[in-house]
């Protein structure tokens, strides 16, 4: 199976609920769930078009969401990564996300993210950028773990 990576600058209603729908199926989380209302709501699906990557057959294994110098100069900025649940563990997060760095690498030097510390996300990061994270309270009663990783570690391949 080949894994085929897509950026979609073209996303009419229909699309954009087959990507919601697919965020759903595939988490648990609440906060994951508000993919949706988020992207609609901030008006981001131009502005900032989601990456996804699709088998032969064009099913989606993986969808990234994220913004590039939106609040934070020089940083790269996810805010949904979803996979699959058939996909996880084969790569398809990591490979998002490096393209995603690699497509933007001349404007940042930062890649940031954060994720409620019980989520299957914590896990991900904790695993492949090690302990070098910080936490804190969220609005939903429960802790964030945050990742600021220089880029340069992760296109030389050290996380």
């Amino acid at each position: 199976m080949n894994i085929n990576y897509v950026t979609i600058n073209d996303c009419n209603e229909l699309d954009r609920l087959r990507f919601i729908k697919f965020v759903y199926d595939n988490t648990d989380s609440f906060i994951l769930n508000t993919f949706g209302h988020v992207w609609s709501g901030r008006n981001w699906w131009e502005k900032f078009p989601i990456e996804v990557c699709t088998d032969d057959t064009g099913k989606v294994l993986g969808l990234h969401a994220y913004t590039v110098n939106d609040k934070a100069q020089y940083t790269l900025k996810t805010y949904y990564i979803v996979t699959s649940k058939e996909s996880r563990g084969k790569g398809v997060a990591k490979l998002l996300i490096k393209n995603a760095i690699h497509k933007h690498k001349d404007r940042i030097k930062i890649y940031y993210v954060n994720s409620d510390i019980k989520s299957q996300g914590a896990i991900f990061y904790k695993k492949w950028f090690g302990n070098n994270f910080n936490t804190a309270k969220n609005d939903f009663n429960s802790e964030d773990i945050t990742f600021k990783e220089p880029i340069y570690n992760i296109i030389d391949g050290q996380s």
